[in-house]
């Protein structure tokens, strides 16, 4: 009966956590394997030097070790397609609306240049006003 009952105890503290929000998913560090913006796509020794680490609701994104920018991301994960904005700290808090895609260890997101519109898909052609990055989870 004690075992039954612990089986039944855990089945409802795994169950009551439920699945991970993306919000939790996207934590770490995460490398490129693709950054466009405007048409024009990153070279891959460029690429090599990029990395992005999210803490919470912070994003810091560094070049050869440096900040390039950081600011705060807002996940909105029950939108079709997924929305987020990221308000860099750095530059003169701009607001970048965007939307993403998080499948497994690989995060895509498109971001419009502040003042523009969010996207309604996954480009960045010539006179966009956007920046696509395709992203992999560091260590996988």
């Amino acid at each position: 009966m004690r075992r039954c009952m612990f089986v039944v105890l855990i089945g409802c503290v795994l169950g009551a956590a439920g699945p991970k929000k993306d919000v939790d998913r996207i934590q770490g560090t995460w490398l490129p394997t693709a950054i466009e913006t405007n048409g024009a796509a990153m070279e891959k020794d460029d690429l090599k030097a990029v990395k992005v680490v999210i803490r919470g609701d912070k994003y810091t994104m560094t070049r050869d070790g440096e900040i390039a920018d950081e600011g705060t991301l807002v996940v909105k994960e029950t939108t079709k397609p997924r929305q987020i904005d990221a308000k860099s700290t750095l530059r003169e808090e701009q607001l970048m609306h965007g939307i993403y895609e998080l499948k497994g260890e690989r995060w895509k997101v498109c971001l419009a240049m502040p003042g523009n519109r969010r996207p309604e898909d996954f480009t960045a052609g010539a006179k966009s006003e956007r920046i696509l990055y395709i992203l992999k989870r560091a260590g996988k």
